[in-house]
């Protein structure tokens, strides 16, 4: 479980997509320039897996502990209390990401009769990353808060 929370396995997955992202854009800046007819879709596309790409990436950046924090605040204190704070920190973060998921889910349930203009695809499609990295970014904050009250280190670098 640790080895999934690390979320290394997430890195090939935000590689595909940005390779199919920037083979997208690039295929239609050629089509549109040299051929004089561009991609109808391209557009539409580079724009849902850009989506994808940030809010898997972000998924990604709390497993690492590369989003912004107080971390002068808290290395300033005893430890105690810097403990404490972290906790508050990561049980406040869980119930955004619990509340998050929730409404995301909804979300993504009314928007599947709403298709894309250029794709034709439901919107739910585009839309279904969001409970996903909540979901995904739960687990990982649960973890880091087991790890806090066992006394390790919560973040896995």
């Amino acid at each position: 479980m640790t080895v999934f929370l690390r979320m290394r396995w997430l890195e090939p997955v935000l590689a595909a997509i940005l390779a199919v992202l920037v083979t997208v854009v690039l295929s239609n800046v050629i089509g549109r320039y040299l051929l004089g007819a561009g991609i109808t879709w391209a557009d539409e596309l580079a724009r849902f897996l850009f989506v994808w790409l940030t809010f898997l990436g972000a998924v990604l950046g709390l497993a690492r502990g590369a989003h912004i924090g107080m971390e002068l605040v808290v290395s300033a204190l005893p430890e105690l209390p810097a403990r404490l704070l972290r906790l508050l920190a990561l049980g406040l973060m869980a119930i955004f990401l619990t509340v998050w998921a929730w409404y995301a889910v909804e979300l993504v349930q009314r928007s599947m009769t709403f298709r894309t203009p250029a794709l034709g695809v439901p919107r739910g499609y585009v839309y279904a990353v969001a409970p996903a990295s909540a979901g995904l970014m739960l687990l990982v904050c649960l973890h880091q808060i087991w790890r806090e009250l066992r006394g390790q280190v919560t973040v896995d670098a």
